[in-house]
């Protein structure tokens, strides 16, 4: 069983190699992109390399299971082979190991075998090139399946062999049949009729039914082989006209050229046709199992380290030795790159064949323990993925992968808009930080309510321009007002703070000072105050009496008069607009504001009435206030009086109020107020 599953892998290899295969410049990899196997069975995966270099030299090939730790088998031309993962077991092993084959067999197979396999071939001075398969592998192939897949093959070996044997016998008889053939009438037939004309011969010593030569003209031997080949050749017929269509179809859709080119052309011989039928059996019947793997083929990256450097300074990427292998090669590449960045072997010594590279890169010890290697005036397209391959013996292929970083410090900085005063929300600021890698951050710090809005553009060199803007619904109160722009940046590892005065452009603001309502006689100035931005330009004076005029802010009069009186006004013009304010003035003749004059009440009048008044309300107020105090007095010494009497007599008495006799007493002393008011009840008691 064994023996099929590895016919089946080695025909469906040749079919797939065109899409299977991996190239650089000269060097090519012939691989399987997906290989489905069975549990229990003999799993091949297969991997080539030629080239038309006479320089390349192959000095290890290295088969690593992806996510392993250890590599799988490792082929070294000048040490031979070895098996790191089961060094123990015999089921994992190369086929032919050589230094253009590195196929490599499992035998046994089991579920845990999944997986994507990598090839790498160490080669000097190209370096390291890998190319990976993925397997799959099934649970046990079913009875039915591998009953049927040995009687196939039984069934085409049979085939075979008995196209073989007449092949022999056909080779033997070629002389006669030719001798034949030229005694025939010369009929012009395809080749698939070509000797079936003899196998129609009558064995009877009859004539010939069809147009093939006569009885006589062909001997008994001839007669015989025509039979025997009729025999034979009845399913070759059938084969045949088969391999015609199977012809005609291939090139009316199109198949690659690679199939096209394995059918023989229409003019060849028999002999041709049925080993072209052979051949082109095998090949569908590969194509047959290939149509059975379907397997994804995946790529996992880890990345062991991460390194960061400011573009024109010089980088180390390290890649050291940490065992005691024997190094047979060093080699780094970059990702998405085909070629080595650097290699170096003991043997053959050190090879820099990238031209990006050339003159910036170079091994920093290039010894059996160190392969790392330092790039001097760093480009921003150093940036990516840098992969070690160290090639031990007898460890194998081991890898280490560096993601590198290339930082590019930005220029900052940060100035106002200028904006006209308005309801809306404008830029007022900006901040701006260009040809930085990566982009930077960028934040306000105001008092003032806003928003901020910000902008990333990709430069060609792969730099990076951050701009920001401040927004605001600017009024005139806001200009000269500050807000703060804070930029960082990871090149730095800072941040650049600026402050921005802010410029809101609006129309004058217009008050006019000097005046108080106290002028003197002369020498007099109003100022027009224009608060704007930018400053007025033009100042203008209205209102004006005559022999009065002004073409500045300050106005000067030399002598006031009450015919001065009026409204006076000032307008001061900018580029945004012009701005207005007003001044009454009030102005009377020497002499109108003395205390003497008719109907004129200055404020000291007032004071001095308002305190005249106050100090009589006062004096009335304690006026009455020693009356009613002296009216206490008197009504207090009549009840003293009234009780020193009636002291002597004083019992305890029971006393009820005669109210009618107290209505009477009332109406008989209305003449005698003086006494009613000591007077308080009559009592009427009993002495007991």
């Amino acid at each position: 069983m064994d023996s099929v599953i590895e016919l089946f892998s080695l025909s469906s290899l040749w079919l797939v190699i065109s899409t299977g295969a991996y190239a650089d410049s000269g060097v090519t990899i012939y691989m399987l992109e997906s290989v489905t196997g069975y549990e229990e069975q003999k799993v091949i995966l297969p991997c080539q390399l030629t080239t038309s270099l006479t320089d390349l030299v192959v000095v290890d090939v290295t088969w690593k299971k992806s996510g392993a730790t250890l590599n799988l088998a490792v082929y070294s031309p000048a040490h031979g082979t070895h098996y790191p993962a089961e060094p123990n077991s015999s089921r994992i092993s190369f086929k032919h190991p050589t230094v253009n084959d590195a196929t490599l067999v499992i035998t046994n197979a089991s579920r845990n075998d999944t997986g994507i396999y990598v090839c790498r071939w160490s080669t000097f001075p190209k370096g390291t090139i890998s190319r990976e398969t993925a397997l799959e592998i099934l649970d046990i192939m079913p009875r039915t399946n591998r009953q049927l897949i040995i009687l196939a093959v039984i069934f085409i070996v049979l085939l075979l062999g008995l196209m073989l044997l007449t092949e022999i016998f056909v080779k033997r008889k070629k002389e006669r049949v030719e001798a034949a053939e030229r005694d025939a009438s010369g009929l012009e037939m395809d080749e698939c009729h070509r000797e079936l004309v003899y196998a129609s011969l009558n064995l009877d010593g009859q004539k010939a039914t069809r147009n093939g030569p006569s009885e006589e003209n062909i001997d008994s031997e001839a007669v015989v082989y025509g039979v025997v080949k009729h025999q034979l050749r009845s399913f070759f017929f059938f084969v045949c006209k088969l391999q015609r269509g199977v012809e005609a179809f291939v090139r009316a859709s199109g198949i690659s050229a690679a199939s096209e080119a394995s059918i023989v052309p229409v003019s060849m011989d028999n002999k041709d046709c049925f080993f072209h039928f052979k051949m082109t059996l095998v090949i569908w019947i590969s194509s047959a199992c290939i149509a059975l793997l379907s397997v994804t083929c995946g790529k996992n990256v880890t990345v062991d380290e991460s390194l960061s450097a400011l573009v024109g300074t010089e980088v180390l990427l390290p890649c050291q030795v940490v065992n005691n292998s024997t190094i047979v090669q060093i080699s780094w590449t970059k990702a998405n790159q085909n070629k080595s960045l650097a290699v170096y072997s003991p043997q053959y010594g050190i090879s820099y064949s990238n031209k990006l590279y050339s003159g910036r890169i170079a091994f920093r010890n290039h010894s059996r323990k160190d392969g790392s290697i330092l790039i001097n005036a760093s480009e921003l397209q150093d940036e990516g993925n840098y992969s070690c391959q160290l090639t031990l013996f007898p460890v194998g292929i081991q890898s280490k992968a560096i993601s590198l970083t290339i930082l590019a410090i930005p220029s900052n900085n940060a100035t106002p808009i200028p904006t006209e005063a308005g309801v809306s929300e404008v830029p007022v600021a900006t901040c701006t930080s260009a040809n930085g890698k990566p982009a930077a951050s960028i934040m306000w710090i105001s008092n003032l309510p806003g928003n901020q809005t910000s902008n990333q553009t990709k430069n060609e060199d792969g730099t990076l321009t951050v701009t920001s803007q401040y927004k605001i619904a600017p009024n005139s109160s806001n200009n000269g007002q500050t807000v703060m722009c804070v930029i960082s940046h990871l090149a730095t590892n800072s941040t650049d703070t600026f402050t921005v005065e802010l410029s809101i452009l609006y129309r004058p603001e217009v008050t006019i000072t000097g005046y108080d309502g106290k002028w003197s006689e002369r020498d007099i100035t109003l100022n027009c105050v224009a608060k704007a931005n930018p400053p007025a330009t033009n100042y203008s004076w209205q209102g004006l009496p005559e022999g009065l005029q002004s073409e500045h802010a300050d106005l000067l009069i030399e002598k006031v008069n009450s015919l001065m009186n009026g409204t006076w006004a000032c307008e001061a013009t900018n580029i945004i607009g012009t701005g207005r304010a007003e001044v009454v003035i009030r102005l009377q003749e020497k002499g109108a504001n003395s205390a003497d004059a008719p109907g004129g009440l200055n404020t000291l009048h007032i004071v001095i009435i308002a305190a005249v008044i106050l100090c009589v309300v006062v004096i009335a107020l304690i006026l009455m206030l020693m009356k009613r105090e002296r009216r206490m007095k008197e009504t207090s010494v009549h009840l003293d009086d009234f009780s020193s009497q009636t002291q002597v007599e004083q019992r305890t008495v029971y006393a009820s109020l005669n109210l009618n006799r107290l209505l009477n007493a009332s109406a008989q002393r209305e003449h005698f107020h003086d006494e009613e008011r000591t007077v308080y009840a009559d009592i009427k008691y009993n002495q007991s």
